[in-house]
């Protein structure tokens, strides 16, 4: 699949689809809860907190174009 250098729209998680590439960090019961770190097709990143699969609680999204967003996310929302 291609790499785009388009960056991640990382307001709304939900819209995420196949962008990503790997997710490594802490499961329960199959699920993303706890903490870990996305990996997306464009070569971005969030590090942060995963609750059921969402990407819920503080957490840090890496842009590919050097911005650093330090925020809230609720339900894959950054609030």
């Amino acid at each position: 699949s291609a790499i785009t250098n388009i960056p991640f729209n990382y307001k709304d998680f939900l819209e995420l689809g196949n962008c990503w590439l790997y997710y490594d960090g802490m499961f329960d019961h199959d699920t993303r809860t706890g903490m870990g770190t996305l990996k997306l097709s464009n070569g971005e990143i969030f590090e942060g907190c995963f609750k059921d699969d969402y990407i819920d609680g503080p957490g840090k999204f890496y842009s590919i174009d050097g911005i650093v967003v330090d925020g809230v996310w609720r339900q894959s929302k950054l609030s």
